[in-house]
């Protein structure tokens, strides 16, 4: 299993309407990933988003998929350009991608 962290910076000035990323966006990329084996997407959002101790990011998804393949037909798959496509609809940042092998202790 691997999981792919989809991370928005918590850039001054950003713009993020989680209305719309809970409500349009996540239902679209579970469509489109589904059937290359998207198993769950969890998110964190952060709790403290200016100040002194403010987060990095000011959301980070974490996709489950079964393997890194799974996740690398996903990404190039044609459905994914409307995922992509539909980032600018909810925020002003790009997120950062990192795909990682999740370990439990």
């Amino acid at each position: 299993m691997i999981r792919v962290a989809i991370m928005y910076p918590n850039n001054e000035g950003i713009e993020f309407n989680k209305d719309y990323y809970y409500s349009k966006h996540l239902p679209l990329v579970k469509e489109i990933y589904h059937p290359f084996g998207l198993q769950q997407i969890e998110i964190d959002e952060a709790l403290v988003t200016s100040g002194k101790h403010k987060a990095l990011y000011y959301v980070i998804a974490y996709l489950t998929f079964n393997t890194q393949e799974d996740f690398m037909k996903a990404s190039q798959s044609e459905g994914n350009n409307k995922v992509l496509e539909d980032i600018g609809q909810y925020t002003n940042v790009m997120p950062v991608v990192q795909m990682s092998q999740p370990r439990t202790f």
